[in-house]
């Protein structure tokens, strides 16, 4: 049997659904029958159409943004683009590509609906997490204040100290300014105001949330510079870019790995700064 006989079995028998594409063009050159079945349509309606826009691709200008990639010369894995069905519904696709060879580029496709189902309901589970946190956090301080003035009423009657109890509602307010600027970072409401910021003592704070909501199956690492120095900086700012930063590395990273965060003192002209930090986690 030739080659050319193998492959062609091997493309035909594929559960993952496999397109050549032109590179000029996006246009489909040939689709094995696991795409078509993906996605209801007849061979005849997928090959000669560009991919990367509808009726195949939903989202025009994600497609052109990986279809360029592509045609760079760049390897792409796992790209999230919508794909519409024949009946006019939606699935998400994984997508990996190749680089061009001898003007064609190979695609293969799979169906990641389910998963990004999956990764919506652990993140509404995270939102509740915190939520509930929330909750239990202002009860707490709900239940201090109310506690510490009983008791500071009774010392003023009989002339007593009310330091312990003053510092008691300090800490309490502290706990409840801390939540709810964790809140107002979180829906990006919170109002700019530079101050010298610890970073450290900010992630410490940050790791349930962010824990939260990266989800079971990436790990949080957080590498923290014992003597790092405080920075200027809005402080709900950088809970909302660390927050931000979570939520994305968690839709990125929808298989696991790691999240790794750290901090270390560095000069002005470190050219460090500004780049992006290790991919490979």
């Amino acid at each position: 049997m030739y080659s050319s006989d193998i492959f062609a079995m091997a493309f035909e028998n594929l559960r993952t659904g496999v397109l050549l594409l032109e590179r000029a063009t996006g246009r489909v050159m040939e689709a094995n029958p696991a795409f078509l079945r993906l996605c209801g349509r007849s061979r005849g309606e997928v090959v000669g159409r560009t991919f990367w826009a509808p009726p195949l691709i939903g989202d025009a200008q994600a497609g052109a943004e990986v279809f360029e990639h592509l045609r760079a010369g760049g390897l792409v894995e796992g790209a999230a683009l919508p794909l519409e069905t024949r009946d006019g519904s939606r699935l998400l696709l994984e997508v990996s590509g190749r680089e061009p060879t001898a003007g064609v580029v190979q695609l293969e496709v799979q169906d990641a609906t389910a998963r990004a189902g999956a990764r919506m309901a652990e993140r509404m589970e995270a939102q509740r997490s915190l939520a509930a946190r929330v909750a239990v956090e202002f009860t707490e301080a709900h239940r201090a204040f109310e506690t510490a003035s009983e008791i500071l009423a009774n010392c003023a009657r009989r002339g007593q100290s009310t330091f312990q109890e003053s510092d008691e509602i300090r800490k309490a307010a502290a706990r409840t300014d801390a939540i709810a600027q964790e809140l107002l970072a979180y829906s990006g409401r919170s109002a700019v105001e530079t101050v010298r910021v610890q970073l450290n003592e900010v992630i410490e704070g940050m790791r349930p949330a962010l824990e939260q909501i990266l989800g079971r199956d990436i790990q949080l690492v957080a590498d923290l510079s014992e003597d790092v120095a405080p920075v200027m900086a809005d402080a709900a700012q950088t809970r909302r870019i660390l927050l931000k930063l979570a939520a994305n590395s968690g839709e990125a990273m929808a298989h696991g790995g790691k999240f790794r965060i750290g901090t270390r003192n560095a000069p002005a002209d470190d050219p460090m700064l500004g780049r992006i930090g290790d991919r490979g986690s």
